[in-house]
């Protein structure tokens, strides 16, 4: 049997692959600029902003389900080839609607299918780290992410600087991608759980229900992120959008990083959310908070003084004009690290149409909002509808998880 790490270790070993790994996804937006053009920057963006929503599908919000299935109702095989069956029907719907979709030239439809791939390979990864994630040994998903994120940053910008093909670049990193998946991760999902691939479309079918809100909650949250983007490239065009996407990048990464930062205690929270060890559960809870305060507090801080300066060491002066949006934005990431935070433990309580329904509310308040606020604030304006869409969200998912909370370990004392 292998021996667990302390949560420390876990956070640390997470933390760091993570952050690596999201930096090297953000070097190559840097990358795509200084070797390429910002209409390449934006045909980029474009590819991650269209397959984030399909990449929703693909994952369809099993992780935290799979992480916190404390009893073992399904088994690692049935989360293995659930996935599989996902992404297969994610591919194709995103090769049909982007195929058939007039208002994108040949080459675009190009890299965004096969950016897609790249995203296919992220989402049977994430299914292996659960596995390493519960069995407490998350140093395998640092060796991963140090594995990925260095391939996925010499194969894209040696690919771009030799034959300047942003989606020649795309097809090498996606190759890489499955490669680290294959060779890596299936190995290491075996050695832990000892499964072997099996497939049952009953249990499946019973899974995917279950984390339908979960999948929802996903799909809409990029929504909220990727509609208002989209808009913004087809009003203003792809050189705008690259602008935007070189500033909004490195917000992203911080974003990412603040929700590594509590994922591997997300095995805690269940533990002692089942055991209703309410003491524990308050203390862990005001601690991951005081640490997403204090990470993002300093971020800021960052941003106002070296911001400027940064951007101009990484970009040209037409980017450091609009250096302005950059704390804005990482408010933004704020927000949105917050709801995830939140719809995570509210999965613990499988109270999920309750994160289905904030999540809706934040759709349709980035719906109704985006063209509007876009036409007359531009890049800002995406700002603007994130901050209204994302508060709502965290709002009604806070009030929500205390309520529940209150209820739940209420029951422990009554008994």
């Amino acid at each position: 049997m292998e021996k667990k790490l302390s949560v420390g270790q876990n956070t640390l070993f997470n933390s760091v692959g993570s952050l690596y790994y999201l930096g090297c996804q953000w070097l190559i937006t840097v990358l795509v600029v200084r070797l390429g053009s910002y209409e390449s920057a934006g045909i980029l963006s474009l590819c991650m902003s269209i397959t984030n929503m399909f990449y929703t599908l693909a994952s369809f919000g099993i992780r935290d389900f799979q992480v916190s299935d404390y009893a073992g109702k399904y088994t690692p095989a049935q989360y293995v080839s659930t996935r599989l069956l996902t992404c297969t029907v994610a591919s194709a719907l995103c090769c049909a609607v982007v195929g058939l979709n007039g208002g994108y030239t040949g080459y675009e439809v190009a890299c965004i299918i096969v950016y897609m791939f790249f995203r296919v390979a992220e989402a049977l990864v994430d299914t292996f780290q659960a596995m390493e994630q519960k069995a407490e040994r998350m140093d395998y998903n640092f060796i991963s992410f140090l594995l990925r994120g260095t391939l996925l940053l010499v194969g894209f910008s040696v690919v771009l600087y030799l034959t300047q093909n942003l989606l020649l670049a795309i097809v090498v990193i996606a190759l890489t991608s499955f490669a680290v998946v294959l060779l890596f991760d299936f190995p290491i999902g075996k050695k832990l759980t000892g499964f072997h691939m099996s497939f049952s479309l009953t249990a499946s079918r019973h899974l995917l229900w279950e984390c339908i809100p979960l999948m929802c909650n996903s799909f809409l949250t990029t929504a909220v992120v990727s509609v208002p983007r989209s808009i913004l490239e087809g009003i203003w065009g792809s050189y705008v959008m690259g602008i935007y996407s070189s500033i909004a990048t490195p917000a992203t990464i911080v974003q990412s990083g603040a929700i590594w930062l509590y994922t591997p205690v997300i095995t805690v929270f269940t533990r002692h959310y089942v055991q209703k060890d309410k003491e524990a559960y308050y203390s862990l809870y005001k601690k991951i908070w005081a640490l997403l305060a204090g990470v993002f507090a300093a971020v800021f801080v960052l941003a106002e003084l070296l911001g400027r300066w940064g951007l101009g060491l990484l970009f040209d002066q037409t980017v450091v004009e609009y250096a302005g949006l950059l704390v804005p934005v990482l408010g933004t990431t704020a927000l949105i690290a917050c709801a995830y935070f939140l719809g995570a433990l509210i999965t613990i309580t499988r109270k999920l149409k309750v994160i289905l329904a904030a999540n809706f509310v934040a759709g349709v308040l980035a719906a109704a909002l985006s063209m509007p606020l876009i036409r007359i604030w531009g890049m800002a304006g995406v700002n603007y509808v994130i901050y209204v869409a994302m508060g709502a969200n965290v709002l009604i998912l806070f009030v929500a998880l205390t309520r529940i909370l209150r209820d739940h370990f209420r029951e422990e004392v009554e008994q």
